[in-house]
């Protein structure tokens, strides 16, 4: 009887108050979407500015840079660049970074060291992601442009100092290290190895080589043949990569007037 009583006077719910209670609802959800695309948005804001900040100051100064945040700026800088001449300018700065700290002995300047730490993940994983950009950056560089000169010739740095070991400062001595890092450089500069990769730098070699006069450094030449034959030897001379090395760098006669002597070469692969 007290249930029955309770139903008589207890007030229904309409159709209106259903209503409410589903607009109150989108409401909350719209306001928590909201507050979530803000969050992001001020992420991405605070890493753009570091991203600035960067390359206004840290990679655009000679001074040797500290390995682990070396590590942190190229990840930012691969984050936010774009494949694009400026951009170019900015991951060169990265490249030259890179490569300088390559030179250092000591353990928290040289890039070696993250190689041989914890980090080592990490820093294969930011020098694997440079080799698989730098083939397309250097085939868009505009090569008849003084301003190109030193950002092909920092890359093309890049890809000769980390495709071999032999080089690096920290390390050169010690016998025991060299292959098992050899063997790391083997790793990382697998994207070179693709078929796009290889026939992009073969191409620049082409349109270095079949100018009259150029303004870029010979080295460079030698640098991307020399770069070249260590991938092939790499992938244990490949049957693609030996057709492609044919197709793309033995049809050229000029090329072979442009590079230095074969011993050199050979020395350097």
């Amino acid at each position: 009887m007290l249930t029955d009583d309770i139903q008589l006077f207890s007030k229904p719910t309409s159709s209106h108050d259903q209503i409410q209670s589903g607009n109150e609802h989108d409401n909350v959800q719209l306001v928590t979407n909201l507050q979530a695309i803000s969050r992001g948005w001020l992420l991405r804001k605070r890493l753009k500015e570091s991203y600035e900040l960067i390359i206004g100051h840290n990679l655009e100064t000679r001074a040797s840079t500290n390995n682990k945040q070396l590590l942190k700026n190229g990840f930012i800088l691969l984050r936010f660049a774009k494949d694009t001449p400026d951009e170019m300018q900015k991951i060169s700065q990265l490249c030259r970074s890179l490569v300088l700290s390559m030179e250092s002995n000591q353990t928290s300047v040289s890039f070696v060291a993250l190689f041989l730490s914890t980090n080592i993940k990490s820093a294969s994983l930011l020098i694997t992601k440079l080799f698989e950009r730098i083939p397309f950056l250097l085939s868009s560089a505009d090569l008849d442009k003084v301003a190109s000169a030193k950002p092909v010739s920092a890359l093309t740095s890049f890809l000769l100092v980390f495709s071999n070991c032999n080089s690096w400062t920290l390390v050169k001595q010690n016998e025991a290290v060299l292959p098992i890092l050899n063997s790391l450089c083997s790793k990382i500069s697998s994207p070179i190895a693709t078929s796009e990769n290889f026939i992009l730098l073969a191409g620049v070699l082409n349109k270095l080589v079949c100018r009259n006069k150029t303004l870029v450094n010979l080295d460079v030449v030698n640098g991307l043949m020399t770069v070249l034959l260590r991938v092939l030897k790499y992938q244990s001379f490949s049957t693609s990569l030996i057709d492609n090395t044919i197709r793309h760098l033995l049809t050229c006669p000029a090329l072979i007037t442009h590079l230095s002597s074969s011993v050199k070469l050979k020395k350097n692969i």
